[in-house]
């Protein structure tokens, strides 16, 4: 999904190459302050940072680095996301569904509500994985 239509590439770009597809791997599920790691997102799933991630935007981008051990794929990662990842991202304020975000982004993109949620919720699973989100309990 780009603005103005058309397929954008994945939202999440790490020093190691992103995996396709959905999926979430329960190493990852526990209890951290009230929140839970979940192994299973849908799109009434209430999504946040992580504690253990700081996000800055530099230069137009967002750049998540990991603080806490466990975070990401590897020591020393930074993530960095792309327009339609940092449209996301802004929207993860742990109040709304991953259904109200993809919502929220339909005037911003130009594509059905559909492909909006199928791209919310992946985006969702492979952050949540990787420990850089957590869903509200």
């Amino acid at each position: 999904m780009q603005e103005g239509g058309g397929v954008a590439p994945s939202p999440v770009r790490s020093v190691q190459e992103c995996p396709q597809g959905v999926w979430i791997c329960d190493r990852h599920s526990h209890y951290l302050k009230g929140v839970y790691v979940a192994s299973h997102l849908d799109l009434n799933s209430i999504c946040m940072p992580s504690q253990g991630v700081v996000a800055r935007e530099i230069e137009g981008e967002i750049v998540i680095v990991p603080i806490a051990a466990g975070i990401g794929e590897a020591e020393d990662e930074l993530y960095t996301l792309n327009e339609t990842g940092q449209a996301i991202w802004q929207k993860l304020d742990g109040r709304r569904t991953l259904k109200d975000v993809a919502a929220s982004l339909v005037r911003k993109f130009t594509s059905p509500l559909s492909e909006l949620e199928t791209d919310v919720l992946g985006f969702a699973s492979e952050l949540t994985q990787r420990g850089i989100l957590v869903t509200k309990v």
